[in-house]
């Protein structure tokens, strides 16, 4: 079983490794002045350091390790066609590129709207000599390998034996909405209207709610909430508005690798963008460093001297630095005091502490234990909350309270019949996530309830 503390200290590792890379990068590309090359550094970790974006680097869900997987991919390219490098060097780099996207593909679905980058670095990084049976060989094994993975995502998707939640997931993405026959309710023109790559900047943006509560409230002062907003908005904006800057007149040039890789980068983004109808802080977390990272690569690769390119730094490090210098004093005592808690952390009700989870965890065992419930990983369908999860995380299918105990805009007519029908091991939840009827006939040990075998 993953203890809270090993899960917080793999995001922060990947974050880390994120900016190492980051580093990396910036060293790969050849800006033409080393003024320059300062300034793109200090714009890109002021723009990694704008609001939220730092501490959304370090969850632990499948968009960070894919980040750092496609940051790999682009540096790996970038010093794989150094005119040095032999063939045995670049077939190396070659192998390398397909392994990510190996593992790119395997972590979420989101990657096929990034799959032309590994497709670009493969045909990049490849020896240029290299006969066009190799060259159709590698990239058909990358196709099987996401056909493979696109017939697995669908699968899981689809929901055969639980349409309620199938018609769920139809709505996060317009595709999918349309493939189901549901057209959603403003109309596609309306829902065109909506869609905007700035959807992704406001999850970064510090406020009172944030999604599933993963940061305590931030009840900031009107006039700061609304000046850090907009400092916000003007910094991505600025930076966007420089990008285009640096790509303009290039189209009847020689396109240089990392503008390629930016360019197919920059697909991914408007893919993601025309398709999600919902843009929370998984996204931004995928999408804010993908955009960082293109920013480098064009502004990088600009023979010419990039006109206000110092300006916009300095002003974007300011405003990154005095964010965190206002933000990391305000959220540390709350998150001290969330960490504390010896269960359900009332600010953050879908969090869990860090610290204090031993002490959880052994009362959900004792809740287990008093309904017969195996510890040993042989139980099945537990049903689960977030305070459980990890006690059964290694068991078969264990079922999340949204699909049990209402969620989503939707009730279980019968949650026990539900146990019964899957012949479930049993429940532990909270009993505050129980609705009274259920709560009636569950055994109470401490503040979890459960529920045998039915």
């Amino acid at each position: 079983m993953a203890h809270p503390i090993a899960i917080r200290l793999i995001g922060i590792a990947t974050a880390l490794a994120s900016f190492i890379a980051f580093i990396a990068i910036l060293r790969a590309v050849r800006p033409i002045a080393d003024d320059d090359r300062r300034s793109i550094t200090a714009l890109s970790f002021g723009l990694l350091g704008l609001g939220l974006l730092p501490l959304l680097m370090m969850w632990s869900r499948p968009e960070q390790p894919i980040v750092l997987a496609m940051l790999l991919t682009v540096l790996t390219v970038l010093r794989g066609i150094e005119p040095a490098r032999t063939v045995r060097q670049r077939w190396v780099a070659t192998a390398i590129v397909f392994t990510l996207a190996i593992v790119a593909i395997s972590l979420h679905v989101k990657v096929f709207y990034f799959l032309p980058l590994f497709f670009a670095a493969l045909m990049l990084v490849m020896p240029p000599g290299s006969r066009l049976p190799l060259r159709a060989g590698v990239t058909l094994a990358l196709l099987l390998v996401w056909a493979l993975s696109l017939k697995y995502w669908t699968a899981r998707f689809a929901c055969p034996a639980d349409p309620v939640i199938a018609q769920q997931f139809g709505a996060e993405n317009l595709a999918s909405a349309i493939l189901s026959g549901r057209i959603p309710e403003k109309g596609i023109l309306g829902t065109l209207g909506d869609m905007q790559p700035f959807g992704y900047v406001h999850p970064i943006i510090p406020g009172p709610r944030l999604m599933s509560d993963w940061l305590p409230p931030l009840d900031l002062w009107p006039p700061v909430a609304v000046a850090f907003k907009m400092i916000v908005w003007l910094s991505v904006v600025s930076s966007l508005v420089l990008l285009t800057r640096s790509l303009r007149g290039r189209l009847n040039r020689e396109v240089p690798a990392p503008v390629i890789l930016a360019g197919v980068l920059l697909l991914g983004i408007a893919a993601c963008t025309v398709t999600q109808l919902r843009k929370n802080a998984y996204e931004a977390a995928l999408v804010m460093p993908l955009l960082i990272l293109i920013i480098i690569l064009v502004l990088g690769s600009d023979r010419r001297h990039i006109w206000g390119l110092k300006r916009l730094s300095i002003l974007i490090v300011t405003v990154a630095t005095c964010g965190q210098i206002f933000l990391i004093p305000y959220l540390t005592p709350r998150l001290a005091r969330s960490q504390a808690a010896a269960g359900v952390i009332e600010t953050q009700k879908h969090s869990i502490p860090v610290f204090s989870y031993g002490a959880i965890g052994e009362r959900v065992r004792a809740a287990a234990r008093q309904c017969r419930i195996p510890l040993d990983g042989s139980a099945r369908y537990v049903g689960i909350d977030d305070m459980s999860y990890l006690i059964f995380a290694d068991s078969w299918r264990p079922m999340y309270r949204f699909g049990m105990n209402g969620a989503w805009s939707y009730d279980v007519p019968d949650a026990i019949g539900l146990l019964r029908e899957r012949r479930a091991s049993g429940m532990v939840v909270q009993c505050r996530e129980l609705k009274p009827e259920l709560r009636a006939r569950a055994t109470v040990v401490g503040d979890f309830c459960c529920l045998g075998a039915q």
